[in-house]
C-alpha cells in the first residue's frame, strides 16, 4: 500500500508537479479566517505541513553532520571534533542560509523566511537570534502555527519575520512596502 502511494506521488512529480505542490495538494490551505489579516493573501503562505517538511529536511541534514564524521572518525579522540562540527552546523548553517538566502530545506520545499515589515531579508543575527528560539522551545513553537496571524510560529512573531512560498516573494516585497507607506506619518508642510 505505500508503495503505491510514493509511486503515485513520483508519478505527479515525472509530470511536473514540484514537490511542494505535490504535498499541499494533499494538505489545503487554511482559510483566510485562521490567518486574521485580511491584507495578506492565504496563498502567499505555505501549508503546515509544508513548513514541517522545511524543518525535517533541514534537520537531516544537520543529523548528517553527527552521522557521517561519526562513520569516518570512528575512533574516541574524534568525539570533540563531531561535536564541534554538529554545533556549526546547527548554528551557522541555518542562520546563514536563512539569512541570507535560503536554507536546503527552504529552496526544497519552495519557502523563503523574510521579514514582516519590509519584506526583505532578516540578516544572520535576527536568524541566529531565531533559530535558538526555534531550537530552545522545540515542538511548542510549531504548535501555534494554526493560531497566528500569517501562520507564524513563536521564533517568527520574536525575530519579526514570516515564512512565505518563494514564488511570492516579489509580491510580498510589494505589500509590506505598500503597509509602511501607509503607515509612515504624514509631514504637515506649513505655507507662509
Amino acid at each position: 500500500m505505500r508503495g503505491n502511494w510514493f509511486r503515485n506521488q513520483l508519478g505527479a512529480r515525472r509530470a511536473g508537479s514540484s514537490w511542494p505542490e505535490v504535498l499541499d495538494s494533499h494538505f489545503p490551505q487554511q482559510t483566510e479566517a485562521a490567518v486574521n489579516d485580511s491584507s495578506l493573501p492565504v496563498e502567499w503562505l505555505p501549508s503546515i505541513p509544508r513548513r514541517y517538511a522545511t524543518t525535517a529536511v533541514d534537520a537531516l541534514l544537520v543529523i548528517g553532520a553527527f552521522v557521517i564524521p561519526t562513520m569516518i572518525l570512528q575512533e574516541e579522540a574524534s568525539r570533540v571534533p563531531r561535536i564541534v562540527l554538529a554545533l556549526v552546523m546547527l548554528f551557522l548553517y541555518e542562520p546563514i542560509c536563512t539569512g541570507r538566502f535560503a536554507t536546503l530545506g527552504q529552496w526544497v520545499t519552495g519557502v523563503r523566511v523574510r521579514d514582516f515589515k519590509t519584506g526583505g531579508k532578516i540578516g544572520v543575527t535576527r536568524a541566529w537570534g531565531r533559530i535558538i528560539l526555534k531550537t530552545l522551545l522545540g515542538v511548542i513553537s510549531f504548535l501555534i502555527l494554526p493560531f497566528f496571524p500569517g501562520r507564524r510560529a513563536i521564533h517568527d512573531l520574536a525575530s519579526g519575520s514570516i515564512v512565505i512560498l518563494a514564488r511570492t516573494e516579489a509580491d510580498f516585497a510589494r505589500w509590506a512596502s505598500e503597509r509602511i507607506t501607509e503607515a509612515a506619518p504624514r509631514s504637515i508642510s506649513t505655507v507662509p
